[in-house]
């Protein structure tokens, strides 16, 4: 019911829905007759059951005293001439409002008014009027205007006198509408209406607290996320947060918080961000208990594939918690939180991931000398800023290591290391001139994604060919390479090789001086790679008799052997009589004549296992044996060895048709060398057959169809008394040994006088071989060409009478 004019009075007592008094003439509101005012929203959209406003001439409000009526049902408002007093009969409290109230239409205009009465149009004000205004005792409706906020309705309070008390609809401009979290909304019913308002669009935090108040009010609304933006990263600070754009959700490079001793006022602006595209490094800030302003980050991706974490917590000297998002899905791997004295595992919520906050062995680099205790080391290191002895107790360094310029000439307090690069490059070795041995690099373990390791100009680093390789290797895997000196490389004597020649051989040898023989080896030294490291040998290389020898490649960086130590013996290398030998390697660079090579009887070594020797030589076969197995193997043909005459029986001389080595007849009872006839001597040293001290010996003449093969001189023949050949044998003697460059002393004692004859083949058949003299007369006669004669003539011409009286 509305009255506008209002000059009779209606004889109404009782009113359910409302009564309006506004916009009339009258000067007296008599109202005595009502005594029963209640609000029905079904037949009055107003919240009051009674609004009297807006009535310039009203100076007088009557009621009854048994008016039913609620002081919240009553408005009375914008009445210039009504005074409180003025208003009787009241069963309820009055306001009537004061100067500060004005319609829309004077609220431009009066700069008093601070409260609209009456329903209002968003556009009807100008933004200095509104940042005026506080309260409003109608409605307000923000419909199809182009506004892109809300800001100049910032704590505003809306008294709806009807439902919706505010709408907000059907403006496609409206982005933000924050500022609805600082107004006072009521009204009887729905107090808030949203609709199509396609682009609202708040960071992550004003969206959450949009989505918390709008659902007290029973509103739901859309939020795209067309607004949101990216910036760049930095290092926190006053500035870099004051900075800090409303609608930047994403951080294009590395977010950095460090040496906070307090936190800035506007650290919480922090919680708009949603994704960074770089780093979060954390670090060394006392002024930070806990980590809520992350909790809304829900995707650190490093953008630099050399960043082996995107999160990376540390040194934090009071920090007690972190908020992870639950949307943040990060790989355990991509997280650091090491070295945050405070902090536990039960402080950490929210994580996705199993979290591992270190243990009391953690700590930061610059404190790694004052903490006996610490065994990982954080941060970026220069060697030179920690002591020897807290190196070589260090078992981890979490960032990187930087050796430049460092008084330095190894590397070992390093040994052992493992370095997990948070960059590249995690080791660096630059400019170090006392610098010689970084062969502790082989033990150190470089954990990166990419190359990890610059070294150069170091000018004396120094190392054996065998590190030198495994040095190259490692430094090729971690992206590095360097250049070696050859300053400390030496020269060291042959020898036995023994654990004790091992020992005591100097790492820096990469040459031998003398002969080296490796023989009886049952079980191989310890230190016998050590063998590796040599390049060159000037002597003879004897390597036999040794079962623990399966893989012969301790020699395989050899480049280079010569013998100019004697010419006694033929072959600089000899490898013979190891029975379980299956393999050679000597360096690809190895190259030697087949002639000063001995390979033979390695009965398990095949042309296979020769492919990595890079020589081309005769290894033998099954008919090999040593000169020790020569007598019981039946099937061996060729005896590898020095050998004794006397070791081996007529039988088995007779079988053997080469020996490999030097034979000696020395000191036996034979009386000939006829077991030895034919036989083949390849001699590894003159002279290669000897034959001296046989007191019994008589008959040599086997030597001329013996081959003997070595380096002058091929034979020696000496004290062998009786030494007897009739002038024939002795002839022909003589001048095989002088070609030989020998001579012996023949006996006569063998020879004898024979008696005459008819020479008959049966005479001739007869006649000994030392028989010098024949005594009697010797016929020959009836020779025919074609039988006796020609055995005759042979014999006469060749062998037989020396002396016919």
């Amino acid at each position: 019911m509305c009255f506008q004019k209002f000059r009779r009075r209606p004889q109404i007592a009782t009113i359910e829905g409302c009564l309006i008094i506004h916009g009339t003439k009258i000067k007296v509101a008599s109202l005595r007759q009502i005594t029963s005012l209640q609000p029905n929203f079904e037949r009055c959209e107003y919240s009051h059951a009674l609004l009297i406003y807006d009535n310039p001439r009203l100076t007088e409000i009557e009621f009854s005293g048994e008016l039913d009526v609620h002081s919240t049902d009553v408005f009375i408002r914008l009445n210039p001439k009504l005074s409180k007093e003025k208003v009787t009969g009241a069963s309820f409290k009055v306001d009537i409002g004061d100067k500060t109230d004005c319609l829309v239409s004077s609220a431009e205009k009066n700069r008093k008014c601070k409260r609209i009465i009456g329903d209002v149009n968003f556009d009807q004000l100008s933004s200095d009027t509104w940042e005026r205004i506080e309260e409003v005792h109608g409605t307000v409706q923000i419909k199809n205007t182009q506004a892109e906020h809300l800001y100049r309705m910032q704590d505003l309070k809306i008294f709806g006198w009807k439902s919706p008390a505010l709408v907000i609809s059907d403006n496609e401009n409206l982005v933000d509408i924050a500022a609805l979290l600082s107004m006072e909304i009521s009204a009887e019913g729905k107090a808030l209406l949203i609709s199509n308002n396609p682009n609202i669009c708040h960071n992550v935090v004003e969206r959450k607290q949009l989505q918390d108040w709008l659902k007290k009010m029973k509103v739901t609304v859309t939020f795209n996320e067309k607004c949101l933006k990216s910036c760049a990263g930095g290092r926190i600070s006053y500035g870099y947060l004051a900075g800090l754009d409303k609608q930047c959700n994403t951080i294009e490079g590395n977010l950095i918080i460090e040496k906070l001793q307090k936190l800035p006022d506007e650290i919480t602006k922090l919680q708009q961000l949603e994704k960074i595209h770089g780093r979060i490094i954390v670090t060394n800030n006392d002024g930070i208990t806990e980590l809520s302003f992350l909790e809304n980050i829900k995707e650190i991706q490093t953008r630099d594939k050399n960043d082996r974490y995107s999160l990376l917590i540390y040194g934090n000297a009071n920090l007690r918690g972190i908020q992870f998002s639950k949307d943040l899905h990060i790989d355990k791997s991509e997280v650091f939180i090491r070295a945050n004295p405070r902090l536990s595992r039960d402080g950490v919520k929210g994580a996705s991931f199993r979290v591992d906050v270190g243990t009391s062995t953690d700590c930061l680099a610059n404190a790694a000398d004052g903490n006996r205790y610490c065994t990982m080391a954080i941060g970026d290191i220069k060697y030179g800023e920690l002591s020897t002895s807290t190196w070589q107790r260090l078992q981890t360094v979490e960032g990187s290591v930087s050796i430049e310029n460092a008084d330095v000439v190894n590397l070992d307090a390093m040994k052992n290391l493992t370095i997990v690069a948070w960059k590249t490059p995690a080791l660096t070795i630059v400019r170090n001139e006392k610098l010689a041995d970084i062969g502790a690099l082989l033990t150190i373990n470089v954990v990166s994604k990419k190359a990890s390791v610059k070294i150069k100009n170091n000018p004396n680093i120094c190392h054996n060919i065998a590190e030198r390789k495994k040095l190259e290797q490692w430094l090729k895997k971690n992206g590095a390479y360097s250049r070696f000196s050859d300053k400390c490389l030496k020269s060291c004597v042959g020898g036995q090789v023994t654990q004790s020649y091992l020992a005591q051989l100097d790492k820096h040898c990469n040459a031998i001086d003398g002969h080296l023989t490796i023989s009886g080896l049952g079980v191989l030294p310890t230190d016998i790679a050590k063998l590796e490291q040599v390049e060159k040998i000037d002597g003879r290389v004897l390597i036999t008799n040794n079962k623990a020898i399966e893989k012969l490649d301790f020699f395989k960086n050899l480049k280079e052997l010569t013998n100019t130590k004697d010419d006694e013996y033929k072959h600089n290398l000899m490898i013979y009589g190891n029975e379980n030998l299956k393999e050679i390697e000597f360096s690809e660079n190895f190259r030697l004549d087949p002639r000063v090579v001995l390979i033979r009887v390695n009965p398990k070594l095949t042309s296979e296992g020769m492919k990595k020797s890079n020589l081309k030589v005769d290894i033998g076969d099954s008919s090999d044996c040593l000169a020790s197995a020569a007598e019981k193997n039946r099937e061996c043909r060729a005896l590898v060895g020095d050998i004794n005459f006397n070791d081996l029986s007529a039988n088995a001389w007779k079988r053997i048709q080469t020996v490999e080595g030097t034979v000696s007849v020395v000191n036996s009872n034979a009386e000939t060398l006829d077991s030895l006839r034919h036989l083949h001597i390849a001699g590894w040293k003159a002279p290669a057959l000897i034959v001296t001290n046989n007191r019994k010996l008589i008959d040599i003449y086997a030597l001329t169809t013996m081959d003997i093969e070595s380096k002058a001189p091929q034979l020696k023949v000496k004290d062998n008394p009786y030494i007897c050949h009739n002038v024939a044998e002795r002839k022909l003697l003589e001048k095989w040994l002088l070609q030989r460059q020998s001579t012996v002393e023949f006996s006569n004692r063998c020879l004898k006088s024979c008696p005459g004859g008819t020479v008959s083949p049966t005479y001739l058949a007869n006649l000994h071989k030392h028989c010098n003299v024949i005594n009697g007369n010797l016929m020959i006669t009836g020779i025919t060409k074609n039988n006796a004669g020609l055995n005759m003539g042979s014999w006469w011409r060749n062998k037989r009478a020396n002396v016919i009286p």
